[in-house]
């Protein structure tokens, strides 16, 4: 299994490079039936923007930053202008 991030696209962009040439192959990820706070500490640990969530050697989820934010915010009310 292997991890290819945003940042190794940009990279590598216009490059004749396989997949396998840029992937991370080690891979920091997280169960789902760990605490949302555990995977935002193990984010913010690591500096790190996507968790992927593997469950019995597979995965089943991903979780970023963005969808963090995302809960952080629901419910409250915010104005946009």
């Amino acid at each position: 299994m292997g991890l290819i991030t945003h940042k190794d696209i940009v990279k590598n962009f216009g490059k004749n490079v396989k997949v396998s040439e840029i992937m991370t192959t080690e891979i920091i990820s997280i169960s789902s039936e760990e605490n949302v706070n555990e995977a935002i500490e193990l984010m913010k640990g690591k500096k790190i923007s996507v968790l992927p969530v593997i469950d019995s050697g597979g995965l089943v989820g991903i979780i970023s930053t963005d969808d963090i934010a995302v809960d952080a915010c629901e419910g409250e009310d915010f104005l946009i202008d």
